[in-house]
Order: structure tokens, then C-alpha cells, then sequence
């Protein structure tokens, strides 16, 4: 997907969202609930800021366990940028829950929560994301849905952290169609 927002104050510009994601999620159909998986995301900003344009690789290999209305993976993997600045991998665990929970006729409560800790031997932070929402089906194609975005990361190491929100509404229409 790809989330881009700017504001512009006259002489100064900034970039509300910056932001470009590609996944490619692979599941092994074993079981019907429990299911091995690789998953591999690529993370990196639209316009260079500050003379950067940031790049990040995160894979993920473990255990998808799909249940009526929640979907979690519990997996461990590595975090690499790959540019501005190149670093090298740092390994960690991965945990991640999503759903959509029906609540009443036509409405549903969604969710959708992403974790990445890392420790070694010199450092170790942890990533949270965490999305709440909630949405109203016209009908099967047509959804309008309301969400709030929080993002926290913590670097154990400086004792830093970093945080983002955002609310966003959207009109969302949804497809489906098999090419084989």
C-alpha cells in the first residue's frame, strides 16, 4: 500500500505520512487452523527527506493460527535497513493479531496489532503498531470504516522513543476475483 500525505506551510513542507509497504505472505495449507508461514515486508518513504530515503526489510518465518474471526502469527526473523542508512540484520520475535469482529447488524469492530522485539548483544528495541476500527457494510462490495493508527517504538539502548497516531476514514469497495 501506500500511505502519502503532505502538508505544505508555505516555505516549509511536511510529510504527515511517507510511507510505501509491499508484503508477500506465503502459508503452507497443512492444517486448517495451524499453518507455517514466511512472510516478507519492505517498508521505505515516498520522497527523500532530509536527504534520505530510508529502506527496511523485515522476514518472518513461524506459526499462523487462524481461528473464526482472529488470525495471529507467532514467528522469529530479522529487521535490516538497507539504505540511509545501511545496518546490519538484527534478529528478534514477531507476534501479530488481526480480525474483524462482528458486533451488530452490518457493523464490525476491527483489529489489528504488530510486534517486533529484538535484543542482542549491543542493543534491543521493540515495535508496536496497533490499529482500532470500526466499520459499516452498506453491502457485500460497499464499506465506509473509521480507524485510529498508533505506532510506538522504544530503543532500550538511548532510552528513546518515538511515537505516531493518526485517524483516518475511508470508503472502501471490496473485490474479489480468481485469474486461474
Amino acid at each position: 500500500y501506500i500511505d502519502y500525505l503532505e502538508q505544505d506551510m508555505g516555505k516549509d513542507r511536511t510529510y504527515l505520512s511517507n510511507q510505501m509497504k509491499g508484503t508477500l505472505l506465503y502459508q503452507l495449507n497443512i492444517h486448517p487452523v495451524y499453518q507455517p508461514y514466511f512472510n516478507s515486508e519492505i517498508d521505505s518513504a515516498i520522497k527523500k527527506v532530509d536527504g534520505e530515503k530510508p529502506l527496511e526489510n523485515r522476514e518472518t518465518a513461524g506459526l499462523l493460527i487462524n481461528m473464526d474471526y482472529l488470525t495471529s502469527k507467532f514467528g522469529a526473523g530479522f529487521d535490516k535497513m538497507l539504505r540511509d542508512p545501511n545496518q546490519a540484520a538484527t534478529y528478534g520475535l514477531e507476534f501479530t493479531a488481526d480480525g474483524t469482529f462482528p458486533l451488530w447488524s452490518g457493523f464490525s469492530y476491527i483489529l489489528d496489532l504488530n510486534l517486533f522485539g529484538s535484543r542482542d548483544i549491543s542493543s534491543y528495541y521493540l515495535k508496536t503498531s496497533v490499529t482500532n476500527g470500526l466499520s459499516y457494510s452498506f453491502n457485500s462490495y460497499l464499506s465506509v470504516t473509521s480507524k485510529y493508527k498508533f505506532f510506538h517504538y522504544w530503543d532500550g539502548k538511548t532510552r528513546q522513543t518515538f511515537m505516531n497516531n493518526a485517524f483516518s476514514v475511508s470508503l472502501d469497495l471490496t473485490t474479489d476475483f480468481k485469474m486461474f
